[in-house]
């Protein structure tokens, strides 16, 4: 596949699964009893389990998307370390 088909494919697949994503994460933080960043000490053990059970495949689903972008991301060299002049941490004793 050439890279504007898959950069076209990533693209649409962030345009149609970001909205999803975030009405669920929005959903999540209004069962836990989220408000304004402040939450509830503590949820009751059913509760966290359904949370859970729904953020797993999505956290799943993230972490492939974002696999997906790292494929493409366009990585440049490293310049590699400085060259150890006398008096350098680098220099080796002896």
């Amino acid at each position: 596949m050439t890279r504007p088909q898959t950069d076209r494919h990533l693209q649409g697949a962030m345009a149609r699964i970001r909205p999803q994503l975030e009405a669920l994460l929005a959903r999540l933080m209004l069962l836990a009893g989220v408000v304004d960043g402040a939450g509830p000490e503590r949820i009751p053990h059913a509760l966290r389990r359904y949370i859970l059970r729904l953020l797993r495949p999505a956290e799943a689903l993230t972490r492939r998307l974002i696999v997906l972008m790292a494929r493409e991301m366009e990585v440049g060299r490293h310049p590699g370390r400085p060259e150890a002049g006398p008096g350098s941490r680098l220099a080796c004793p002896g």
